[in-house]
């Protein structure tokens, strides 16, 4: 397991650390880190008290200087010290554009990074980091939200635990498969659900609904099992990210993996966004999947391919 995680010298971009190097000490096979920190031009230009002379080659220089060392010094923190870790500091634009960059030089497995908790006006203005890679990344994005717990050791009696809400849709099926290959890997377990609308009157169509969501899930689960990975499941009715939350604090859910279509600003502000919703108010980690040709749908019972 590869996982990259870029820092920008806060208290909060570091709180991804953590997380990912408990990730890799439960990962079965190879596990390295890399450290990421992008220099950008407006970084360098404006001092501590906002004022922006002009930007020389030695002032880029001392910036990636200083970038290179702030990340040997995380690098060596006791909690990485048996962790293969590289660090890589280099200039660049548009930093979500660049971190995916990295990535996908790199062939990383996933991204870690912390994010702030951006609502309203605020995030259509001012945007997010993690919410712009988590849009465009090509591998799947692990959103460590600020106040979120960190990943449990592997020693921990409880397994790993991932919660995957579906619908029966490709979007929301787009997790499935590497929400898999993370669990065998971290020796993990899968929990599934699906909330379904309330018909109030309408018990036969309901159901039906529960009839074809037990359907839908026993159709999972030979491909969950079949990767040596625990599958469970729950149907719920109502509010789907008010189920959501419930269930992931019942079950003291690990990390939660959604798809998402990656829309962001005004039509994010329109339309309303579960993803979204979840990341800024429920605090347990998120594993952001957007559907891309790199990740696979996921595989009938008669064509199973391996996943890990």
């Amino acid at each position: 397991m590869h996982i990259l995680v870029p820092l920008d010298g806060s208290p909060l971009a570091e709180r991804a650390i953590g997380s990912a190097a408990r990730l890799l000490r439960r990962a079965t096979g190879p596990a390295s880190l890399t450290l990421l920190n992008i220099i950008t031009a407006s970084s360098v230009a404006y001092d501590a008290t906002g004022f922006a002379p002009p930007v020389t080659e030695s002032a880029f220089q001392s910036a990636i200087a200083g970038g290179e060392q702030y990340l040997a010094q995380v690098a060596a923190r006791h909690e990485l010290a048996d962790l293969q870790v590289t660090t890589l500091t280099q200039m660049g634009g548009t930093v979500a554009n660049d971190i995916c960059q990295v990535a996908q030089e790199r062939q990383v497995d996933f991204i870690v990074l912390a994010s702030h908790t951006r609502t309203g006006m605020t995030h259509f203005f001012l945007g997010s980091v993690a919410e712009a890679v988590m849009r465009d990344a090509p591998v799947p994005t692990i959103i460590i939200h600020r106040d979120a717990p960190h990943f449990p050791p592997l020693g921990r009696d409880e397994p790993f635990t991932i919660l995957i809400p579906l619908d029966g849709t490709p979007l929301a099926e787009a997790v499935v498969v590497p929400a898999i290959r993370l669990a065998a890997q971290v020796h993990g377990v899968i929990r599934v659900m699906r909330v379904l609308p309330t018909h109030q009157g309408a018990i036969p169509a309901e159901r039906g609904q529960v009839a074809e969501t037990q359907a839908y899930f026993a159709h999972l689960r030979p491909i969950v099992e079949g990767q040596g990975v625990a599958m469970s499941e729950n149907i719920a009715w109502g509010d789907v990210a008010e189920h959501i939350t419930a269930v992931a604090q019942e079950f003291q859910t690990d990390l939660l993996a959604i798809a998402t279509h990656g829309a962001i600003g005004l039509a994010q502000l329109r339309e309303g966004s579960v993803t979204l919703d979840l990341l800024h108010h429920l605090p347990t980690p998120m594993l952001i999947v957007h559907p891309s040709e790199q990740i696979p749908s996921v595989p009938t019972p008669a064509s199973r391919a391996k996943l890990v």
